[in-house]
Parts: structure tokens; sequence; C-alpha cells
């Protein structure tokens, strides 16, 4: 899914939210997942901010020297073969795995998903944006007590953007009144008439529905 936003200074962020496949999953499958990742990218303004979200399915490991750019210092796990799919995509599309830039003491802020099986904790869950935007990015960490109804554990990314104002629908939402003019008694006459006949339209409605 992806979603479009506008920001200020005619900018704009791109969010896209992905299920990658299970290390499970037939290799043609998970080279159509990241063949259309790529597309949708590229059909990406250059100029968005882009924000990408969703379980990737996949362990990168913690080596930040041979994947310099893409993953910092904070990486856990050993790396998997969806980890290395994940991280040749970053590398080629310029993308930075944020979890990884900010260290969480404890191993319950940095997991995401428990293995059926083993009852091991790892990080598979991610959220990347491009590796120029990076500055905007406050911080990533997982949120070991939200309740999501899901085994995951939910990844919450704080990013500094400036949205749009939203515009008003048919001008400003505030009445004005120029009482000066009630001075009048013709306008005052006017207004008199027009007052009592709303008072007695709501008075029949209420009468109706009693």
């Amino acid at each position: 899914m992806s979603m479009r936003l506008s920001l200020t200074n005619k900018e704009f962020a791109t969010l896209l939210s992905v299920y990658a496949p299970t290390l499970q999953a037939e290799p043609a499958e998970k080279d159509r997942f990241y063949s259309e990742l790529r597309y949708v990218l590229r059909r990406t303004p250059a100029a968005d901010k882009v924000i990408i979200l969703g379980d990737f399915n996949a362990r990168v490991g913690r080596d930040g020297v041979s994947w310099r750019r893409v993953l910092d210092r904070h990486g856990i796990d050993n790396c998997n073969k969806n980890g290395g799919l994940l991280l040749e995509s970053c590398i080629e599309l310029q993308l930075i795995i944020t979890k990884t830039v900010f260290q969480q003491k404890k191993n319950r802020l940095m997991t995401t998903w428990r293995h059926p099986w083993s009852k091991h904790w790892h990080l598979i869950d991610y959220i990347l944006v491009r590796q120029r935007d990076r500055r905007y990015v406050l911080h990533t960490r997982v949120m070991s007590s939200a309740e999501c109804h899901t085994d995951h554990r939910l990844v919450r990314c704080k990013i500094r953007l400036h949205f749009k104002p939203k515009p008003r629908k048919g001008g400003s939402l505030r009445k004005t009144y120029k009482l000066s003019k009630l001075q009048s008694a013709e306008v005052r006459s006017v207004f008199q008439v027009g007052f009592q006949s709303k008072l007695k339209n709501v008075s029949d409605l209420e009468g109706s529905l009693t």
C-alpha cells in the first residue's frame, strides 16, 4: 500500500506499507517482491521523502562495516538469506534501516518477533528511509508494551516533517455579525421576523417529535 502526503514548501512524503515473503518462500516469489518494490520506488518522484514500513521477514545482522550507509552500529542477530536480499536492495535503492541507528539497552526493545519453534526473538520488522533523509529521523524503537493483537511487536519511528495545512472549504469557518446594522429600524424589523420564524420552525419540529 502507498500513500502520498503534502508537506510545506511544495514537498511530499510517500509512505509504503509492505509484507515480504518468508524465508521458506520460493526464490521467484522473493525476486518478484523486490522487483515490485524497485518498480514502485522508481515511479516515486525523486524529491519525495520515502518511508517504507513493514514485515520484511529478514534478519540483516550487525555488519555495519560491510553494509556501510545501510546498516548502522546497532544491528542484532546474524544475517540470513532474506536479510541479504534486503541489504542488497537497500544498497541499490539508497535506503537505510533506521532501527540500527539507535541503541536500545534491553533485548525486548530491539526484537520484534519470536520464532514459534525456537522461542528466540528476532528483528524482522523495519522502517526504511532514503539515506539522504536520515537527518529527519529522530528515533526508531520497538514498543514492547503495545497491544496490537499480533505476534509482532510494534515499531515506532519519530520523523520531523512539516505538513501542509488542510485548506478550509468555503472560506473561514467563523461567522461574523455586524451588530451595528441593528440600529436601523428597518434592518431590526427584518431580523426579528426572520428570528421568530426560525423559532416557530424549531417549536413545530419538537412538537412533531413528541
